[in-house]
């Protein structure tokens, strides 16, 4: 079997809302397409394919 794929969310050790207010709507009711990556340093899009190890 292959490995899992990670994504990019909420559930994830490294992920944190939005740094910016008003980024994507990142005030209003979960809305927004993008979570803050600490393990990057940088805004990532939300539900996509984890960057981490493409970028380490």
């Amino acid at each position: 079997m292959g490995t899992k794929t990670k994504w990019c969310d909420l559930k994830c050790e490294h992920a944190a809302f939005p740094k910016e207010d008003s980024l994507d709507g990142s005030n209003s009711c979960r809305t927004f397409q993008s979570l803050w990556c600490e393990k990057l340093g940088k805004h990532v899009v939300k539900n996509a394919k984890c960057k981490v190890k493409e970028e380490a």
